[in-house]
């Protein structure tokens, strides 16, 4: 059934693209650059199972790149298809103004040197492609272990960027954001889990220059730093975090940065790091609606154990008596400039009364977003329930609200079949 399933959405896809081609590596080509060089915009690499040693580069091109994983959602797929990086300035670059339709999706981004290698996983300049579903792990650089951004308005959603060091060559000197680094750069970036990233400022994100960052529905765990084990930044740099889990983070301060940057918390927690000491100036930071393990002015916040499923297994789900379930603000404003400044952010997807703080919703339904009928698989099938659903056919109940309302309006309609068709197709969702 699943090879069915499986060559129907194949099928889909290449009738979606039109005119345009699937080039399979390593069938047609050997390398992925290879099959880049050869690509045109709207072109799709399939890329199989296997460890791909090479940096690559996507010339400018609007194709996308992709494991088997944009065909099933098998995360196998992205532990089974590895892109090792060979030489400066990334293992994977996007250099020549890369926008949104330049897409990476499904793959293990590593290295294949383990002595002195100095670049990063993903190194975009002056590009805004979009990454998704990749694992980003093991890289070393400078300015940037895991990602690199300089002057970049990438999507990056469904990454985790985990065990990546920015340090220079004597690993003594200077490194900043091992696990993101940011340059004048207005990223979009949901559901990231950030951990284990070492570097001496910004061990998790290092925030510089005119850049405006908004992160939602993150874990940042087990990150090490000397300065900012969480958030190093300055020079005018915004920062925010909405419905995000911040923990065993372990540096001097959590937060290092200059007088020029300002940072906003809601709807998130910040427990059980090595020190409670919040920032290394005295600019005061806007947290609101947040669970904390320290006192901090601001309205709605709490500081109470958030009892987690289990911690020590980085199970981060909430405990059915967490005194984090309801107690966020559906409608987030996020504040700037001494709240001059702000950001509402709308229509936040949950189950009960209210959002609940930090990455996950409590729901005591488990279930997996799309999957209307509830076989841990989303495909057909699940659309075909959805419409039955909207005509009145089948009854609606929570479930079919909560997993099946995509775009988060608390209600299902024609745009919660179509973001269940990007899922199927593109894994995005």
């Amino acid at each position: 059934m699943q090879g069915i399933i499986t060559n129907f959405i194949f099928l889909i896809l290449i009738t979606t693209i039109g005119w345009s081609s699937i080039i399979q590596i390593p069938q047609d080509y050997q390398t992925i650059q290879e099959g880049i060089e050869n690509a045109n915009d709207g072109d799709t690499l399939l890329v199989a199972p296997g460890d791909y040693e090479e940096s690559i580069d996507f010339l400018g091109k609007a194709i996308t790149v992709a494991s088997n994983f944009i065909l099933d959602n098998e995360d196998d797929f992205v532990a089974s298809t590895s892109i090792l990086g060979t030489s400066w300035p990334g293992t994977v670059c996007f250099i020549s103004g890369e926008i949104e339709s330049s897409r990476l999706i499904g793959f293990t981004v590593t290295t294949a040197i383990t002595t002195n290698y100095l670049f990063p996983g993903i190194y975009c300049s002056y590009s805004s492609p979009t990454i998704m579903h990749c694992v980003i792990s093991d890289n070393h650089g400078v300015d940037g272990g895991g990602i690199h951004l300089s002057n970049s308005n990438s999507v990056l959603k469904h990454l985790s960027i985990v065990n990546n060091h920015a340090e220079d060559e004597d690993e003594v000197m200077y490194g900043s954001g091992g696990g993101i680094f940011m340059w004048n750069s207005n990223p979009v970036v949901e559901n990231l889990y950030i951990a284990q990233n070492f570097s001496l400022w910004g061990s998790a994100i290092f925030v510089m220059g005119s850049s405006n960052a908004l992160f939602k529905r993150c874990i940042i765990d087990g990150n090490t730093s000397e300065w900012g084990s969480i958030i190093g930044c300055g020079l005018w740099a915004e920062l925010s975090f909405i419905n995000s889990t911040i923990v065993n983070n372990v540096s001097e301060y959590l937060f290092a940065a200059s007088v020029d940057w300002t940072i906003s918390v809601a709807n998130s927690i910040i427990f059980y790091n090595a020190t409670p000491l919040l920032v290394l100036n005295e600019k005061p930071m806007l947290i609101n609606y947040s669970n904390l393990q320290f006192e901090y002015e601001g309205d709605g916040n709490l500081q109470e154990p958030p009892l987690f499923v289990d911690i020590s297994n980085e199970n981060f789900n909430l405990q059915e008596t967490s005194p984090c379930i309801d107690a966020g603000i559906n409608d987030t404003t996020l504040l700037f400039n001494g709240g001059l400044d702000s950001l509402t952010v709308p229509n936040t997807r949950y189950y009960g009364s209210g959002v609940d703080m930090g990455a996950f919703e409590y729901i005591p339904i488990e279930g997996i977003f799309g999957d209307l009928n509830q076989d841990s698989i989303i495909d057909i099938l699940d659309i075909i329930g959805l419409v039955q659903i909207i005509l009145g056919f089948e009854e609606q109940t929570d479930y079919h609200l909560y997993y099946g309302d995509m775009d988060n309006d608390h209600v299902l309609g024609i745009l919660d079949i179509v973001a269940i068709v990007d899922v199927i197709l593109y894994g995005e969702g």
